[in-house]
């Protein structure tokens, strides 16, 4: 997360989706967001798709 983090501009503006909520992820990510413009995002209840090719019908 910290070089995930680091690598953008303190101006740029971002969401982070987390698929779990892991107390000591979500803790770092409060010190990291210090002087910075990003959101965190919990998908917790929510089923994560990957699709590839076209669409079902």
């Amino acid at each position: 997360m910290t070089w995930l983090v680091e690598s953008r501009l303190p101006a740029d503006y971002y969401t982070i989706h987390l698929t779990n909520p892991v107390a000591a992820v979500t803790g770092h990510l409060e010190e990291l967001r210090k002087g910075r413009s990003f959101e965190t995002n919990l998908l917790q209840g929510r089923t994560a798709v990957i699709r590839v090719g076209a669409p079902a019908e």
